[in-house]
C-alpha cells in the first residue's frame, strides 16, 4: 500500500516533473513563454488509470496513484450507491464538480483528488455512455489497490478486480462484479479501458498557466518526441488536482526553479555518460579506466564510499579486473544514469 500524500504534496511532485521536462527541452525562453495562449480549445479529460509513459524517471501514473481515504466498511455501499445514481439520476450525479456520493463516503478527500481519482462519467448530464459503470468500477478497484491492504489483484483482458476485506471489487469476467443495473460486457476490453483517457471531455476555454503550457506542448509537439504523451497526461492531471483553485502556484514556482537545476543535471548527464563510455573503451586498460572513473565521478557525482561500494574497493587498481566485474560496473553506472537523468535529457545509447 502506498504512503499517504496530501493534495498539495501531490501537486508539487507533479508540477516539479512537468517543469523539469520543459526546462530540459530544446525550446527557447520565447517559445516557452509566448505573448498569448495559441490553443485554448483543447479537450481536457481525466488521465488513464495506467499511464506508462515516463516523466522524471517514473511512469506518470506513479504521480497520480496516491492512496485515498477509503472507508473499507463502506466500499460496497459507495460502489452500489454510485452505480445506481449513474443509472437512475445521472443529472444529479455531481456536486462541486465531482461525484456527489464522495461527499458522504470520502468527506476527507480534497476536491481535486476526488476529480482525479473518479472522473465525471462520459455523457453527463444526459444519458451516460454504456461503458460508464464499468469505468467507474475500474476506478474504484484501482483506488482500492493503491489505498488498502488487498488480498488479491487479478488483471488481464477480461478482469481487473481486487479482493479486499472478503469482497471482490472491479470487473470480473467482463462484468461489474456486484449487483447493479449496468450490464455492459467489457470482455477483452479491460486493458484498453485502463489505458484510455477517462470520462467526459471538457472543451471550456481557459487562460492560465496549465493551459498555457499545454498549448506550448501542442504548438511544439515535434520538439517533445520522448515525452509528449507523458506531459499531456500530467498537465491534464494537474488541471483536475487544482479543481476549484483556478491556478497552480507550485507549477509557476517550479517553472522558475527548474532551469536553475537543469544546468547541474546536464553536468551529471555528461559525466555519467562519459563514465559508461569509458567502461566500453577497449583502447585503455582496466586500471586506466578505474583512474578515469574515480577522477570523473568523485566527489561531484558520487561519494568516495559509493565508488568503493559499487565500482572498486581495493587499495590498488589491478591492470585487469576479474571476469564480469567491468560489466557489473557498466550496469551500475547505467542504472544511475537512468535514475538520475530525466528521459528527455538522456543521450546515452543502450548496451551493445
Amino acid at each position: 500500500m502506498a504512503t499517504w500524500i496530501s493534495a498539495a504534496g501531490q501537486i508539487r511532485s507533479l508540477a516539479k516533473a512537468v517543469s523539469t521536462a520543459f526546462a530540459a527541452s530544446a525550446l527557447t525562453e520565447e517559445e516557452k513563454n509566448p505573448p498569448r495562449i495559441e490553443i485554448t480549445d483543447l479537450a481536457w479529460q481525466a488521465p488513464p488509470l495506467i499511464v506508462p509513459q515516463m516523466l522524471g524517471g517514473a511512469p506518470v501514473h506513479a504521480y497520480l496513484d496516491v492512496p485515498v481515504p477509503l472507508n473499507e466498511a463502506r466500499i460496497m455501499e459507495f460502489w452500489r450507491d454510485t452505480l445506481d445514481q449513474m443509472w437512475n439520476t445521472p443529472s444529479r450525479l455531481l456536486r462541486r464538480g465531482t461525484l456527489a456520493t464522495l461527499g458522504t463516503h470520502m468527506p476527507k478527500l480534497k476536491v481535486g483528488q476526488r476529480a482525479l481519482r473518479f472522473a465525471v462519467p462520459a455523457g453527463y448530464p444526459q444519458l451516460l455512455e454504456e461503458s460508464a459503470g464499468a469505468m467507474f468500477s475500474l476506478e474504484l478497484a484501482h483506488a482500492c489497490a493503491t489505498s488498502l491492504p488487498i488480498q488479491e489483484l487479478v488483471e488481464d483482458e477480461d478482469n481487473y478486480y481486487v479482493k479486499v476485506f472478503g469482497n471482490i471489487v472491479g470487473i470480473k469476467d467482463g462484468r461489474i462484479a456486484t449487483d447493479s443495473p449496468w450490464d455492459y460486457d467489457v470482455t477483452g476490453q479491460v486493458t484498453d479501458l485502463m489505458l484510455m483517457p477517462r470520462g467526459a471531455s471538457d472543451y471550456t476555454p481557459r487562460y492560465d498557466q496549465i493551459t498555457a503550457l499545454r498549448s506550448v506542448l501542442y504548438v511544439h509537439r515535434r520538439r517533445f518526441p520522448k515525452n509528449f504523451e507523458a506531459l499531456d497526461a500530467a498537465l491534464q492531471g494537474l488541471r483536475l488536482l487544482t479543481l476549484g483553485a483556478g491556478h497552480c502556484p507550485p507549477l509557476v514556482q517550479e517553472m522558475y526553479r527548474a532551469p536553475l537545476d537543469i544546468g547541474q543535471v546536464r553536468i551529471h548527464e555528461r559525466y555519467l555518460r562519459d563514465a559508461v563510455e569509458t567502461t566500453l573503451d577497449e583502447s585503455i586498460s582496466d586500471r586506466a579506466k578505474l583512474v578515469v572513473l574515480h577522477n570523473a565521478l568523485v566527489p561531484d557525482i558520487i561519494t568516495n564510499a559509493a565508488f568503493k561500494h559499487n565500482i572498486f574497493s581495493g587499495a590498488q587498481y589491478p591492470f585487469t579486473l576479474a571476469a564480469g566485474k567491468l560489466e557489473q560496473i557498466e550496469s551500475w553506472l547505467r542504472q544511475q544514469y537512468q535514475e538520475r537523468i530525466p528521459a528527455e535529457m538522456q543521450q546515452l545509447k543502450g548496451p551493445k
